[in-house]
């Protein structure tokens, strides 16, 4: 009898295990973005989405996108033969958003336009192009990496200067509310003055109030040399904000 209710403990353990991955796996395709195309509906979590185009005029297209029949967004864009439309999720409210992006190796930045569900109104809205690279933290929390340009005496511009291995950086924490992104934290290192490395020992760490109008110094940290490059230092900002979040919230 006890080997019996072992051999079923067994086989629950091994449903659950699988049960999980495939749960798992339904996430990671849901979370993944779904490409829209003219006049090709779309049901995804039981909503049915349609991209149509309007009118073609001078390279300009103005489309329109309904959600369950019901239009959600209105707008224009210049045409591309490389264009995409995507539906995504770019914060936690559980509400599909969009993008429009250029799928090309000549463009800069692939992403031209992202627009966030207003879950109010149900409308897609778009957001400020300052954003587009912003990467999602947890929740209503973002934050977006900079890295600075040196400017020196005779008004020549360096980035990622091979003396300087860009040094000098700016990363800014966000809560997201509506569309609107709210500064709340601050993390600045400056070690490169003129194609010289000065002397940088620290990082500095601050609170932001108000539309940047108020600074509180939180911490400095030491600058460590295995974040002078960019994967390393990417990972650090990363790691700190998550770590160190609800001191900002």
């Amino acid at each position: 009898m006890e080997q019996l209710h072992q051999l079923i403990t067994h086989a629950i353990n091994n449903t659950m295990k699988h049960l999980n991955f495939i749960f798992l796996l339904l996430i990671a395709v849901s979370c993944r973005a779904q490409e829209l195309k003219f006049g090709k509906p779309k049901t995804i979590a039981n909503d049915k989405f349609l991209l149509q185009k309007i009118s073609e005029n001078k390279g300009k297209i103005k489309f329109s996108i309904e959600k369950n029949d019901v239009e959600v967004l209105s707008d224009s864009v210049y045409n591309y033969p490389t264009i995409k439309f995507d539906l995504f999720y770019f914060d936690d409210d559980k509400n599909l958003d969009f993008r429009i992006r250029y799928d090309s190796s000549f463009i800069e930045s692939d992403i031209r336009k992202v627009y966030l569900s207003n879950h109010k109104t149900g409308k897609l809205v778009t957001i400020d192009d300052y954003f587009f690279d912003a990467v999602h933290l947890q929740g209503n929390y973002f934050y977006r990496y900079n890295e600075s340009r040196i400017i020196n005496t005779m008004g020549i511009i360096f980035k990622d200067d091979e003396s300087c291995v860009n040094l000098n950086w700016l990363c800014h924490l966000y809560k997201i509310e509506g569309t609107n992104f709210h500064p709340i934290g601050e993390m600045s290192a400056r070690g490169c003055e003129e194609r010289n490395i000065i002397n940088l020992k620290k990082i500095k760490v601050q609170k932001v109030f108000g539309d940047y109008e108020k600074y509180e110094f939180f911490e400095e940290i030491e600058y460590s040399k295995k974040i002078t490059n960019k994967k390393t230092r990417l990972n650090f900002i990363k790691k700190y904000w998550i770590k160190n979040i609800d001191e900002f919230k």
